[in-house]
């Protein structure tokens, strides 16, 4: 069984669990890189902690990275070349699972608008357009399964972005699976994982009122059957700098699923807004002698 210690990035805060075979001077979330004091495993994953186990392997996580580098219309002509040597890391990062039932009441105007002819007094025809307010109201349940990370390595918006997580292969949670891997303490606690899965629901049911009617008056989410669970998910970091400044692409350690920022070539940006204005001079040009 795997030997766990553990270390706290001073730069982003980050928690850091690891196997003591591993030489950890890297933060990955923010790309600080430092030599710290390990501490030993204080605050690792305890009983009734669940664990989702790598499918996807470093090679495999190297080519799905690889082809994303090499796409994009404004990122650095020499991108792939300069990344092909970046360290990637396996972590496991922590996430409250909620799944609970969100029961919505709402109420609203939906518009219509309607194009009618009138005949004037001097005989002469007009068009008017009148728009009419329609009261709507309506009820519905949805059920949710939403991982709201507890890390401060990463945000709900990028675990999202490489969703979604099964838990079907879920696993207890055991120091023998960390083997070669990193993994990241909670550092945020149960009830404020619960405020943005509520905040994350509210949002959600919001648009699905807002395709019913333009206007929106009352809107009440109840949240039912509640149940909770801390999960560490399968994470592939890339981090890396460029130009000093530093990146990072997610790959979802269980589908292959990628999501990351690119640096951005200012001259392919500042060649592509000249010839969007040359066109547009063009045409400009061109209507003026049509018209002369």
């Amino acid at each position: 069984m795997a030997e766990l210690k553990s270390m706290e990035c001073k730069n982003c805060g980050a928690q850091v669990f690891f196997d003591i075979q591993q030489q950890v001077m890297k933060c990955d979330f923010c790309g600080s890189t430092y030599l710290v004091e390990m501490d030993p495993g204080e605050g690792l994953p305890g009983e009734g902690e669940s664990i989702l186990l790598f499918s996807i392997d470093e090679r495999k996580a190297r080519d799905i990275f690889n082809a994303w580098t090499k796409k994009g219309l404004f990122k650095p002509g020499e991108l792939h070349k300069a990344l092909w040597r970046e360290k990637v890391e396996g972590t496991y990062i922590p996430a409250y699972n909620f799944r609970f039932t969100a029961k919505t009441y709402w109420a609203g105007d939906r518009k219509r608008t309607r194009t009618r002819t009138i005949t004037g007094r001097d005989g002469k025809q007009r068009t008017t357009t009148e728009t009419e307010w329609i009261p709507r109201s309506g009820s519905w349940e949805h059920p949710y399964d939403m991982f709201i990370p507890a890390s401060a390595g990463l945000t709900f918006e990028e675990v999202e972005a490489i969703a979604p997580f099964k838990l079907e292969s879920a696993r207890p949670f055991s120091t023998e699976y960390i083997a070669g891997y990193k993994g990241e303490r909670p550092t945020i606690d149960e009830n404020t994982a619960w405020s943005k899965a509520q905040e994350e629901c509210r949002q959600d049911e919001r648009s699905r009122v807002s395709s019913e009617v333009e206007r929106i008056n009352t809107l009440d989410v109840n949240f039912t059957d509640r149940l909770v669970k801390m999960v560490y998910l399968p994470v592939w970091i890339f981090g890396y700098r460029y130009k000093d400044k530093y990146f990072k692409a997610l790959i979802n350690g269980l589908t292959g699923r990628i999501w990351g920022k690119k640096p951005v070539s200012l001259i392919k940006v500042l060649l592509a807004v000249g010839i969007v204005v040359l066109v547009i001079a063009v045409i400009v040009a061109l209507i003026v002698a049509t018209r002369g």
